[in-house]
């Protein structure tokens, strides 16, 4: 396997887990900034707005985990992508190929035997 692409897999996960981290708490920042200016202006309306807010940020939170879990599974499948990728680059059959976390490993052919049933012994249809 190329360590430099399996390099870039790490990088690319380790850059995008740090932006997806990065820009939830940016935009959680964003929403407790303009919740307390909010309450600040309107008193009576503080428990509408923090529930609000809550969710919100729950929200947010939700997609972050959800893109720092995706990059986190980059280099975990790389190894296999780079491996099917240079087994197509010679001419391999990547049609048969079983995909484990080693990588990708050319599948058992089982024997074809075709049988011919005489149309005798077909049993028709019911009635």
């Amino acid at each position: 396997m190329d360590i430099g692409m399996f390099g870039l897999a790490y990088l690319g996960a380790g850059l995008g887990a740090g932006l997806a981290a990065f820009a939830a708490g940016f935009g959680i920042g964003k929403i407790s900034a303009a919740a307390n200016e909010s309450m600040a202006r309107q008193p009576e309306a503080a428990k509408d707005i923090r529930g609000s807010t809550i969710v919100t940020s729950a929200f947010i939170e939700g997609a972050a985990l959800f893109g720092v879990v995706v990059c986190l599974l980059i280099p975990i499948f790389a190894g296999s992508l780079v491996e099917a990728a240079k087994a197509a680059a010679q001419g391999f059959d990547t049609s048969r190929l079983v995909w484990t976390q080693a990588g990708p490993t050319p599948a058992p052919v089982p024997a074809q035997k075709t049988q011919q049933r005489p149309a005798s012994d077909h049993p028709g249809p019911r009635t």
